[in-house]
């Protein structure tokens, strides 16, 4: 069974053997495609996409320019392209 997480301390207290086990099965884990995660993410950056009438390419290059403020509205766009582009961010 393949697991998402360890604790580390019940990482600490299994032998070697069993942790390296745990650890590659969770680096196998991480490798795995999301589940749809992607491709829900780049339908709601889509509709972003066709509200700014502009790819997101052109709204960074936009920001970049100062050609664009960045409103509450941009930042969600923002923070969705960071989740997609798997810089860190993890949505619920």
């Amino acid at each position: 069974m393949t697991q998402n997480s360890i604790k580390l301390n019940a990482l600490a207290a299994l032998s070697e053997r069993e942790r390296e086990q745990v650890l590659t099965e969770l680096i196998q884990s991480a490798r795995l495609p999301r589940n749809g995660q992607a491709s829900a993410l780049d339908a709601r950056i889509r509709e972003y996409e066709i509200r700014f009438e502009m790819t997101s390419e052109e709204l960074h290059e936009q920001l970049r320019a100062g050609r664009l403020i960045e409103t509450a509205e941009i930042a969600q766009c923002l923070f969705l392209l960071d989740a997609r582009d798997d810089r860190g961010v993890v949505i619920a």
